[in-house]
């Protein structure tokens, strides 16, 4: 493939690409500004709403994804994405129209169907896009896309909220109603788009990348690699995954707790956390990831796994003691603070995995390391902040002190796994280079 047919329509495909991963975030996320509404409309329980937000759609998004990321290798890049796309859209605009709990349950597990395609998809397009060389900067603005939007969604939410409130005088409804289909509109734009201006390129061979069929190994060969590092890698995972069940349990939490206990509009509370939460998340990924990369190439992986243990302790500890803060302020510098620290803390393991794990089995080691990720963090997160709240019903500060209870023993578990990972790091000789096989 020449350099001038690759360029031809390559970064239009990528900019809708990462349009349509910003719009999944907002698809996704925008359902925590509106907790309080659809529980006075529904008559349902908080830790129901904890639920909807994250087992809800993560179990789905898993589920559907193993079997949708088949049919992608397979082909039909651009018919998936499309059928993906419309059904998340629709599933989104039908939220407005729910007139049950059940019916929400429904649409957002066509949410979680819906936006499985994209990921998978998403990747396999930008590996035939650009050749290996060109490769990291389309990877880190889809990534970065991602990582922005997990907050910037909440401006949008905002946003769209704030329109609502100016149609209904025309529409009638009820403003959470009018966000939902809202914001159900941008994806069926892109797609279209997509259709025009994008286009599915052509695969390209793994030859290029330089992939010895020798590499290929069997799911035994994975199976025994990871057991033979059980105390590195189970650690790593779990205790990434309770980081991640930190950040999660803030953002599905963080807006209805403002609203509730601070006494401001949603919107404000949308404004406030997704600066917040912006500025400390990039903060957090640039500066940890360029500590990683200094002390990783001095120490190898002891020393990136040091940074984060370092990063974890300093930083998450202030988020658990200012949370549940009756000063606004307060809390929003925790906030600040902890997103640097969630965003940081797990910014190390792409780093490690390309140290103690070889070549040929990075992709399903990420694979299940990104499993525990969802299944704590999405899945858990929301759920035990409302599980605890519930238990404190009634009394001033629930969602707060929730918040700073499932911090708390989160982050003692992760503190507890990377610790332990560490010292079994160094009891280990140095791990091997990745790329040096598969003997352990």
């Amino acid at each position: 493939m020449t350099a001038q047919s690759t360029a031809k329509g390559t970064w239009p495909t990528l900019l809708i690409l990462c349009g349509l991963f910003a719009v999944s975030f907002i698809d996704r996320m925008v359902l925590a500004l509106v907790i309080d509404p659809i529980r006075a409309a529904m008559g349902v329980s908080d830790t129901q709403m904890g639920l909807l937000f994250g087992m809800g759609f993560v179990v789905v998004y898993v589920l559907a994804g193993l079997p949708l990321a088949h049919l992608v290798d397979k082909g039909g890049r651009k018919r998936i994405l499309t059928i993906g796309v419309l059904l998340w859209s629709a599933a989104t605009f039908l939220s407005g129209l729910a007139t049950s709990f059940w019916m929400l349950v429904v649409l957002r597990a066509g949410v979680a169907v819906g936006e499985a395609v994209l990921m998978p998809i998403a990747m396999s397009m930008i590996f035939d896009l650009f050749p290996r060389d060109r490769r990291a900067f389309p990877v880190t603005l889809y990534t970065m896309t991602g990582v922005v939007m997990g907050k910037a969604s909440f401006l949008v939410g905002a946003g769209a909220l704030t329109l609502a409130a100016h149609i209904i005088p025309f529409t009638g409804g009820e403003p959470w109603r009018i966000m939902f289909m809202l914001v159900a509109l941008p994806g069926p734009v892109l797609i279209l788009l997509f259709a025009f201006f994008g286009r599915d390129p052509a695969r390209r061979v793994d030859a290029e990348e330089g992939e010895a069929a020798d590499q290929r190994v069997d799911t035994r060969a994975l199976l025994t690699h990871l057991l033979s590092r059980k105390a590195i890698y189970l650690p790593i995972f779990i205790g990434t995954g309770c980081i991640f069940m930190v950040g999660l349990g803030l953002s599905a939490w963080t807006p209805t707790m403002l609203v509730r206990e601070h006494g401001i509009p949603v919107t404000s509370a949308a404004v406030y956390y997704a600066s917040y939460g912006m500025v400390g998340g990039v903060l957090g990924m640039i500066s940890v990831g360029f500590l990683v990369k200094r002390l990783g190439r001095d120490n190898g992986a002891r020393g990136v796994f040091l940074t984060a243990l370092l990063v974890t302790a300093l930083t998450l500890p202030i988020l658990a003691m200012t949370i549940g803060s009756p000063d606004i302020d307060t809390v929003m510098i925790g906030i600040g603070v902890g997103t640097f620290g969630v965003m940081g803390a797990t910014t190390f393991v792409p780093h490690l995995l390309q140290q103690i794990t070889p070549r040929a089995l990075i992709g399903r080691t990420t694979a299940i390391y990104l499993l525990f990720n969802n299944f704590l963090g999405m899945g858990m997160g929301p759920l035990l902040v409302s599980a605890v709240a519930g238990r404190y019903e009634g009394q001033p500060g629930s969602v707060g002190t929730a918040m700073t209870v499932v911090s708390w023993g989160a982050l003692s578990v992760a503190l507890t796994c990377f610790a332990f990972a560490l010292a079994s790091l160094i009891r280990r000789r140095p791990p091997a280079p990745a790329n040096a096989g598969l003997a352990t």
